[in-house]
């Protein structure tokens, strides 16, 4: 082991909150702090030379009084509740990548990042798994973007004086149906719905600029899964307009008389008649279909992003995710698979074990969104960046600290989001005593 004496001068908190007694400004005395072996060698194998080092023996420094009880606080952040939920599905999910994602460092060090002005913070250096699906924490992350853009989609429609509308389709579900056969169906119905020539006549005939579609997906131990779209379509005229449609001639080839039908009844036409293909039923009395316009930007940007859960879709998780009281009741009622996720992790039941692996597998390399050909582009968002690239993006233009990857192990098992969220509501200095504090070697760019 290396002593070395450091002296860590007073800093201005970024992104401090003045009124949170947690954040009070203090300065860190003069401490000799002890670097281990494998931040000496971190500091050999060619790190950056402006870097102050800092760290703590388990007997040094003391866990400054007002950070102590970060952890076990009542309020625990929307952040924390993914990061603790991501940590518990480790020990149980089929997918490599989800155990890897924010655990495994992909070079010599973690960064700690945040923005100019606090805002935003983040660590770099880390694998990310991008499962909108599966991943508590990339799945914040994507669907907080995708909202976004959809929020833009809809305000360019509304200036341009398109109508926004959203359309769900449902089918028929019972329990003892695998999710395969209803995802297989639900895909496979809408694929025949938008296909074809009378599908172009349609969309001319209603006015169709574009759409999004989104996939939900619930489950009961009463009523098994449920597969379901979710569709925002932009359209130049109003759905409840009627078209005039005329049926093909018979063979006598006398014309059928010109028919005026709804949007509505015409695509729950074409939805019964697509499922049937796949033994599937629509439920009679509603037709499998609800298309009703919505006029809130904010309100259907959550909506058609919330991806299996009924929450918007920037709290869609944490929501989720509060402790106790429902979750009895909640068993045999409709559930998200979030809910699942956390009922899992939280009871051990090897029921809600074995519906999300089975979730996790057939979900997987499914899209959670896709958006029509030419919508973007009409609504000057230009080209798609893929779940993966949203997930893999760092957080913060600055570096705060970095961490070598043998430390960052002892970062994962402190909690990592307690620091992220110290980092963005305290500032940089709260971020070095949380890491001296639990001696935690550090790196800090001078």
């Amino acid at each position: 082991m290396t002593s070395r004496n450091i002296s860590q001068s007073e800093y201005a908190h970024t992104g401090t909150d003045a009124s949170h007694d947690a954040c009070a400004h203090h300065a860190v005395k003069q401490h000799t702090v002890i670097i281990d072996g494998a931040a000496e060698q971190f500091l050999r194998s060619g790190a950056p030379r402006n870097l102050s080092v800092f760290s703590a023996s388990s007997s040094g420094v003391e866990a400054p009084r007002q950070y102590a009880n970060t952890s076990s606080s009542d309020v625990v952040s929307a952040r924390q509740r993914r990061y603790r939920l991501r940590d518990g599905e480790r020990l149980f999910t089929t997918l490599s990548r989800v155990r890897a994602c924010g655990k495994t460092t992909i070079g010599a060090a973690v960064e700690l990042r945040a923005s100019g002005d606090g805002s935003r913070v983040g660590f770099g250096g880390l694998s990310t798994c991008g499962s909108v699906w599966a991943c508590p924490v990339c799945a914040a992350k994507i669907s907080a973007r995708r909202r976004d853009e959809v929020a833009e989609l809809v305000a360019h429609a509304q200036a341009e004086g398109a109508e926004v509308s959203m359309l769900t389709l449902t089918m028929r579900h019972h329990r003892g149906q695998n999710l395969e056969d209803l995802w297989d169906a639900l895909s496979y119905g809408w694929s025949r719905l938008t296909s074809g020539r009378a599908w172009q006549q349609f969309e001319q005939q209603a006015g169709i600029i574009g759409y999004i579609k989104s996939t939900e997906i619930t489950y009961s131990h009463v009523n098994g899964w449920h597969v379901h779209l979710h569709v925002l379509i932009v359209t130049s005229r109003s759905i409840y307009i009627p078209i005039a449609c005329q049926r093909a001639q018979g063979r006598a080839r006398q014309p059928y008389p010109v028919e005026y039908r709804l949007p509505k009844d015409i695509i729950a036409e074409r939805w019964e008649r697509a499922l049937k293909v796949k033994g599937v039923e629509v439920i009679p009395e509603r037709g499998g279909v609800d298309w009703d316009v919505a006029g809130d930007a904010e309100k259907l940007a959550n909506y058609v992003t919330k991806f299996g859960d009924k929450s918007s879709a920037s709290d869609r998780i944490s929501a989720e995710m509060t402790l106790g009281q429902y979750k009895q009741a909640r068993k045999n009622s409709s559930r998200t698979l979030w809910q699942v996720l956390e009922d899992a992790v939280e009871t051990g039941d090897m029921d809600d074990i074995e519906v999300w692996q089975e979730y996790e597998r057939i979900s997987r390399g499914r899209r959670a969104m896709t958006w029509s050909r030419g919508l973007r582009e009409w609504a000057g968002l230009g080209v798609e960046q893929t779940d993966e690239e949203i997930a893999e993006e760092v957080a913060g233009d600055r570096v705060v600290a970095l961490i070598d990857a043998d430390s960052w192990r002892t970062v994962v098992q402190s909690h990592a989001a307690e620091l992220l969220d110290l980092l963005q509501q305290c500032g940089d200095q709260a971020a070095f005593d949380w890491l001296i504090s639990r001696g935690i070697p550090f790196y800090r760019l001078l």
